[in-house]
């Protein structure tokens, strides 16, 4: 089963160069980020180092203007 993935923190010019290359190379942005999400999964099963992530979510604009 196939889920929705929504990344936050790519501006337009990554966005478009991401565009780009799937263009030129044939292949779907989709695969890109998948293939670049199991190569971490991957390593991150052969390190013995824990890495712990935080997630914040913010409501709207204004409260993450707050945050700084």
């Amino acid at each position: 089963m196939t889920h929705t993935l929504i990344i936050r923190g790519f501006d337009d010019q990554v966005h478009e160069q991401l565009g780009e290359m799937s263009n030129q190379r044939r292949i779907s942005v989709n695969s890109i980020v998948k293939d670049a999400v199991d190569m971490w999964l991957k390593k991150q099963l052969q390190s013995d180092v824990p890495r712990k992530h935080h997630l914040v979510i913010y409501s709207d604009d204004e409260s993450m203007m707050l945050f700084r």
